[in-house]
């Protein structure tokens, strides 16, 4: 099923973010978002308003390129997108970030992940012991109290056998920014005659599954007996499955 923004009313899907800062948040809805931030791999999560059945989660890492393509490639996971969270700045740029977090917007199913499921890949995917500027911060912004619980509970488990204390931040959260088109899916633009093939317009590759997946083979992300078992699923056209194929077969053979 593809999402979209315009076009989901009733839905079992839920979104995921990610961003240069963890933060998760969660309003008590029947559409959520979720943000975390850190490090290397962080995120974020927030609530979107009117609508019902999926949630948001978005991640920060300190390397946009490394965290959009490989969040992607994880059971459940539906799209992708980056952007700035977590600050003040109205409408925040790449160059004028302010006191807002990077960040990658992660869709995903929660029949196939859990919101406690991608807590607990947050608290593994960096180390939340270590401070970072605002920027690479790990956080974790909650949007109503059963949110917050489970924030501090998978933080207290992931304490345990730590010898330093998490210094990942859980309060409120605030508005999520997409980042400028040309930090979408960077690792699929690096193959233009791929792109050509997929067709997709600007909206649709930074919403679309398709995009997201290959976003993150491309990436190096999964192996061709990956791609085996998703291309069923993804609905590809012939040529685009040839090309990446031939990609992943050069990936792996150098």
């Amino acid at each position: 099923m593809k999402i979209h923004n315009t076009d989901i009313v009733k839905s079992d899907l839920v979104h995921i973010d990610k961003c240069t800062g963890y933060i998760f948040w969660v309003e008590k809805s029947e559409w959520l978002h979720i943000w975390l931030g850190v490090e290397d791999r962080s995120g974020w999560m927030k609530r979107s308003e009117g609508r019902s059945g999926w949630v948001e989660r978005s991640e920060g890492l300190n390397v946009w390129l490394g965290g959009e393509d490989w969040r992607a490639m994880h059971q459940g996971v539906i799209s992708t997108r980056v952007g700035y969270t977590g600050g003040t700045t109205v409408n925040p740029t790449y160059r004028n970030i302010g006191d807002h977090a990077e960040t990658v917007d992660i869709e995903f199913d929660p029949h196939r992940i859990t919101y406690e499921d991608l807590l607990n890949l947050f608290w593994k995917s960096h180390d939340p012991t270590s401070f970072y500027r605002t920027q690479y911060m790990s956080a974790i912004f909650y949007h109503d109290e059963e949110q917050r619980v489970v924030a501090e509970k998978t933080k207290s488990e992931h304490q345990q056998g730590k010898v330093r204390p998490i210094v990942t931040k859980i309060a409120l959260a605030g508005p999520f920014y997409e980042a400028e088109d040309y930090h979408q899916k960077y690792k699929l633009r690096q193959h233009p005659e791929l792109l050509r093939k997929l067709a997709l317009d600007e909206r649709q590759l930074i919403r679309s599954k398709v995009a997201a997946k290959l976003n993150g083979y491309m990436g190096g992300s999964g192996s061709l007996e990956d791609f085996e078992k998703d291309k069923q699923e993804l609905d590809l056209k012939h040529e685009v499955v040839k090309y990446v194929e031939n990609q992943l077969r050069k990936t792996y053979k150098d």
